[in-house]
């Protein structure tokens, strides 16, 4: 049983329990020649004051800044590589649709020149600049 007092800064327990109670076995550590400091965690007498640390040092605050502070940074990268992206995407989206529309200009265009380059349009023509047409001099080939 312990009753905990909280002071400024630091937290201060005293003991309720006699010292003999604390100690599993003193006659053990009399005849050990052990000493106080020697124990791991030696346990104070009844009525005495124990000094812990504090919770929340000045390393542990400055831990927590500089996690906060890379995280706050890497969700600062993360945004922009994501406004970067979209930005991307819509130059990519522009020019699909640029190119979308020179197919379709390239469409017709070549349908444009198959019927100026028809047979009937090219004779017609050629009658009217008082050219003749020469059926021996026309050779086929196959492909």
């Amino acid at each position: 049983m312990a009753i905990f007092i909280l002071q400024k800064e630091k937290q201060v327990a005293y003991y309720a329990m006699p010292a003999q109670k604390a100690v599993p076995n003193p006659e053990r550590r009399r005849n050990n020649n052990l000493s106080d400091s020697s124990l791991v965690n030696p346990v104070p007498k009844a009525g005495e004051s124990v000094e812990t640390t504090t919770f929340f040092t000045g390393k542990d605050a400055f831990a927590i800044f500089c996690a906060f502070a890379f995280f706050m940074l890497a969700l600062a990268f993360l945004i922009t590589s994501r406004n970067q992206v979209v930005e991307s995407s819509k130059q990519l989206q522009d020019i699909e649709y640029e190119i979308e529309q020179v197919n379709v200009e390239k469409g017709n265009l070549g349908q444009e020149v198959q019927e100026l380059s028809r047979y009937d349009r090219v004779t017609d023509i050629a009658k009217d600049r008082g050219l003749e047409m020469n059926e021996d001099a026309i050779r086929n080939v196959d492909k």
